[in-house]
């Protein structure tokens, strides 16, 4: 027989309450073998939970199936029985004497509030000074119930409106009516029976609430004397005249920090956990700073055992820039303690900033063990991990990403997520909107005169105390020290499994209508963590009982073990490979100067990621004045300057890897539609961004510049190129590229640094490395010129004008039927569709224009005609993209960009500047074209493309894919390549112009200035610099290796 739980109620029948309780707590007899995926509730889940969700759990979960299947369960065993009881007899006793300080529906919530307010009277009758602790209760239980009730009692009364039996003339009346129709505890009754689960949880929330204020309260009457020697030396008694909740997240039976403010209106913090970790963390933070010859701060804390008392830490400015140095010297300094620690979530909600004092005041994930499976590279166990470098989060195109940093995060930031609003309040009509939600503003952010001064002002003072204090680490008696003070002791850290806000979003979601009438739905729903991971390992049931409860699940790990702990009591053997007190011993013995230079640049490059603001990463046109149409005396001398300067550069920033002639550079993507979306990785090793194309650079360096430093450099990075094309001999995997990216990009870098060097090693590497691509190739990769098949196309025919080894011909024609297969006939022609994109595009690099040029190059060596009209069809598609207005061929790729047509793109990927060399290649290989209109289309599309150029030339960006020196780049070849001395003298002027305008020209754009790539990058910039000093270097901006003989194009 199904078991209830009865309340009495004066006057009124018995609440039944047969579906308050959880499955884990229901005892069903299992009267049926199979589910019945006919029944209400099974439909119910599936919509919940996805029915792929609901049927793995299914497999895993007791009493699922007796539930979906509506049996009878004989027993409850329910925790909450007591506090059930208690409101019965208060209910039964009370009636609705005052109304309490709710924003909605106060008859309702008073029934709760006034249970509240007995309970805390009942315990604190004779004390009158905490008249203001206990309205601060209230209002905090008021806030919490109002958040599980809100959408049951905005649901009922809009069903109530639809039925038409609410009265009133109008609708204030009407709520009126329904609000006052609690004041019947039958009224009150009846809703409580159709939403029992919501019932437990205000009893849950009330009780657990005034337990923790309970506890702090006995607590500090226990340690006052404790607390006066602790903190406040000098006073002689001290009293809690306010509590002030909700600082932090909810744990095990409503467990919560809260800020105690005093009678001497001063505040303490208490902590219902042990203060330990702040102590020994207290420690490390003053061996290290006085090693470095600068004072630290921390918060002092009396540790009582299983809970503690902290200093609370107030926000004060600094008085001036001298005090924000140092402020930004000890941020250094933290960041190295967090780095070696391994601490993560050191947000800005645990960062204040006390004048020239940074301090950390929570400390919960101090130390960090490695977990079974776990990827820890590089980038994983470095300074970016402990949240005091800026980073952002829920990174969208919407809202940029939000920055929760220690050093850098702000208030009023837009969050992704809306943010519940009641509309018509105290109406009939009253319903639940969402606005948007933004950050809070905290106590973080280092002020003068109320102004933040933004740490990307200040790197080299972070980079001083990072330096610092890495340095007296690496003494080994400072190592030794720090090892010691975990050494044989049991340090209990929190680990956090997933986000809390993972966590905050299944509670919200979990009081839903629907959802709080039955307890086993409401399990089910937190059930969903199961999609990604199973019941059996003991985490989600642990979870699905603290969110039950309303809590945070909270995990933890003693520092000399490797199990995973839980409040419950229960644990996961060997959850980690490592203890923490391991992993602190094993960074510690990594440290080395080679990580502090890779450490130091990822703190460079992530401050410097940071201060670009969303529009510095738009790449529009820059006036350029008449009068600069000068060449400077000293032009060579400059170029040469810069070439040096860009060189060292890029020396400086490589780092060694555990083999120390493995040298590598940090590379990153970013996305320009949001503003923290970066993601740093070790650098590839393709022609467009990575380090074979800094390789060539490097090279061209050396033969202009005669250094060691240089030569050596080259030497480590040729070495480091041989050896991956050597262990790719081995791979069987597909391969794909074109001539800028990709696998089979390595072989055009190689086909550049013989033509240069006349080193036949290059040469060899080449066929080596196309040879792996012939055997290895995806028949179903792109086509276009820079990723895909129109790049192979090219680089084969290269091999063949420097091997004359006619397998290279057949293989570009083998490739060349996988191109053309690909293609889509279209109105006035075909082209490729780009997977990202809905037609074909314009350009060189992944537009016509490339796949046209690679085909007339096959042309030119097979004879093959079929070609001939394929070209014709991709430029005729390419030329209805020209626009007479802007003078450009219009780039599609993004809808934005539609509202920049009357900006020209020029640049060499997409626009004029690539379009201007395809037609130039097209006319010098194919000397017959298919008719005498095409060949006056060729040669208009040549002339459009040049007075494009030459009249926008000047871009935000100084790169040579998108920016002022792919430009130059490609006006150099149309001058050297045509003998046209005017277009020649222009590009003069123009790199006059730019190594004149103080050190732009190898600053310039700035994501150029922090990328080291050859087409987006620093090499890139140094690259056009060294063919502006010497014309004999080969472009690599036309991939088509260049004939000795040119010509302008002639119909």
């Amino acid at each position: 027989m199904q078991c209830i739980i009865y309340l009495f109620v004066k006057g009124v029948k018995a609440m039944s309450f047969d579906k308050i309780t959880y499955l884990h707590e229901r005892i069903y007899e299992y009267s049926k073998k199979k589910i019945d995926r006919t029944q209400t509730e099974y439909k119910l889940l599936s919509s919940i939970l996805g029915e792929d969700v609901l049927e793995k759990i299914l497999k895993e979960y007791n009493n699922l199936m007796p539930f979906i299947n509506n049996e009878q369960y004989a027993n409850i065993d329910i925790n909450c029985s007591e506090y059930l009881d208690c409101f019965s007899k208060y209910m039964y006793s009370a009636e609705i004497k005052k109304s309490y300080n709710c924003k909605y529906f106060t008859c309702f919530f008073s029934w709760y509030l006034g249970y509240a307010e007995m309970l805390f009277k009942k315990k604190y009758a004779c004390k009158n000074d905490f008249c203001q602790i206990e309205r601060r209760y209230l209002g905090y239980v008021c806030r919490k119930i109002e958040n599980v009730c809100i959408r049951v009692l905005i649901w009922e009364i809009n069903s109530y409106r639809e039925k038409k039996v609410l009265r009133g003339k109008n609708s204030e009346e009407e709520y009126t009516f329904f609000n006052e129709s609690f004041k019947n505890p039958k009224r009150f009754r009846d809703l409580l029976e159709k939403y029992p689960v919501m019932h437990r949880q205000c009893l849950e929330i009330i009780h657990n609430t005034f337990s923790n204020i309970e506890m702090c309260l006995q607590r500090f009457e226990k340690d006052a004397e404790t607390i006066v020697k602790s903190f406040f030396s000098g006073e002689t008694s001290i009293e809690i005249t306010d509590i002030i909740m909700g600082v932090g997240d909810v744990h095990q039976n409503g467990e919560e920090v809260l800020n105690i403010v005093l009678n001497n209106k001063e505040k303490i913090i208490y902590k219902p956990r042990t203060g330990k970790n702040e102590i020994i963390y207290a420690e490390i933070l003053n061996l290290i700073g006085n090693s470095c010859n600068l004072r630290m701060i921390t918060a002092s804390v009396q540790d009582m055992g299983e809970y503690s008392w902290h200093e609370y830490i107030k926000s004060r400015e600094c008085k001036d820039i001298k005090e924000v140095k140092e402020y930004y010297q000890r941020v250094g300094i933290i960041l190295f303690i967090h780095y070696i620690l391994g601490t993560k979530d050191i947000h800005y909600e645990n960062f204040v900033a006390c004048g020239k004092y940074p301090v950390v005041i929570d400390i919960e994930l101090m130390l960090a063990p490695e977990k079974k499976g776990e990827n820890v590279g590089e980038f994983s166990d470095s300074v970016l991990e402990s949240g005091i470098l800026p980073f952002g989060i829920w990174k969208s195109k919407d809202n940029g990403g939000t920055d929760f940093s220690a050093i850098n995060g702000t208030g009023q930031q837009l969050l992704p997520f809306k943010k519940v609003v009641i509309e018509n309040a105290n109406r009939s009509d009253i319903k639940i909107g969402y606005v948007n939600a933004y950050s809070n503003s905290n106590m973080n952010l280092v002020r003068v005169n109320g102004k933040f001064l933004k740490p990307q002002d200040f790197v080299k003072d972070i980079m001083r105390g990072f330096e610092s204090a890495y340095m007296v680490t690496l003494k080994e008696e400072n190592a030794r020290k720090i090892v010691n003070l975990f050494t044989n002791k049991r340090i209990l850290c929190r680990y956090l499994l997933r986000d809390t806000q993972v966590y905050s979003m299944y509670l919200r979601s979990s009081f839903h209508p629907f959802i709080l009438r039955d307890g086993g739905i409401r399990e089910m729903l937190f059930a969903r963590l199961m999609k990604q991971a199973t019941y059996s390992d003991g985490i989600v049931p642990y979870e699905i009982k603290m969110l039950l409860n309303g809590a945070v699940p909270y995990f933890y790990f003693d520092s000399s073990e490797r199990n995973l702990r839980m409040l419950d009591g229960s644990k996961i053997e060997n959850y980690f490979v490592t203890t923490a007190n391991e992993n602190l011993e094993k960074k510690i013995e990594k440290l080395n100067l080679s990580d502090l230079q890779f450490q130091k640049q990822l703190i460079m490059l992530t401050l410097e990621l940071s201060s670009l603001a969303k529009n510095s990463v738009q790449n529009v046109k820059v006036q350029f004045k008449k009068n600069n149409l000068v060449i400077s005396k000293n032009i060579r001398q400059l170029a040469m300057e810069g070439v040096k300067i860009i060189a060292d550069k890029i020396c400086e920033s490589a780092y060694t890897k555990k083999n120390i002639s493995d040298i590598s550079f940090i590379d990153f993507s970013i996305s320009h539609d949001t503003l923290y979306d970066w993601n740093f990785h070790e650098m590839n090793p393709y022609f467009y961004d990575g380090y074979s194309g800094i390789l060539f650079f490097m090279n061209i360096v050396g033969m202009m510049i005669k250094s060691e430093k240089y030569k050596n450099f080259s030497r480590l990075l040729k070495e480091k190129l041989f050896k991956y094309t050597n262990n790719l001999c081995s791979s069987r995997t597909t391969l794909s590229g074109g001539a800028y990216t990709g696998e089979i990009s390595i072989v055009y870098a190689y086909q550049l640094l013989f033509l240069i060097s006349e080193n036949h090693n290059y040469l060899d590497y080449a066929e080596k490395h196309i040879t792996i691509i012939c055997n290895n190739i995806n028949p179903r990769g792109d086509a276009d010129l820079v990723n895909g098949d129109a790049g192979v196309i090219v680089l084969s025919l290269n091999m063949y004008r420097l091997t004359k080894k006619t397998k290279y011909i057949h293989y570009a024609e083998e490739v060349a039927n996988y191109l053309i297969a690909k293609l889509t006939d279209i109105d006035n022609g075909c082209g490729w569709k780009h997977p990202s994109y809905n037609e074909p595009l314009a350009g060189l690099s992944h537009g016509c224009s490339g796949i046209a040029m690679s085909l007339a190059y096959l042309y030119n060596i097979s004879k093959d005609k079929r070609y001939l009209p394929i070209i014709e069809n991709l430029v005729n598609y390419e030329n209805t993209f020209y626009d007479h207005k802007a003078l450009d061929w219009i780039d599609i790729r993004s809808k934005k960009l539609q509202k920049y047509k009357k900006e020209n793109v020029v640049s060499w990927c997409h626009g004029s500047g690539g379009i201007l060399l395809s037609r130039m290649v097209i006319q010098e290989c194919i000397s017959e074209l298919p008719c005498k209109e095409f060949s006056q289309f060729i040669l208009r599309d040549y002339e459009r493309a040049l007075y494009t150029v030459r009249k926008n030339i000047f871009r935000t960006s100084n790169c040579l894919c998108h920016g002022t020196l792919g430009n130059f780049e490609i006006l150099r070849k149309s001058g050297v390549l045509y003998s046209d001395e005017k277009i020649y003298f222009m590009y003069m002027c123009y790199i006059n112009h730019l190594l004149d305008d103080s050190d732009t020209y190898y600053k310039g754009y700035k994501l150029d200035f922090t990328y080291l790539g050859l087409m987006q990058g620093l090499a890139g910039i140094g690259y056009s610099l060294a063919c502006f000093l010497d014309k004999d270097i080969p472009s690599i901006l036309m991939p088509v290796l260049e004939k000795a003989n040119g010509h302008k194009p002639t119909i």
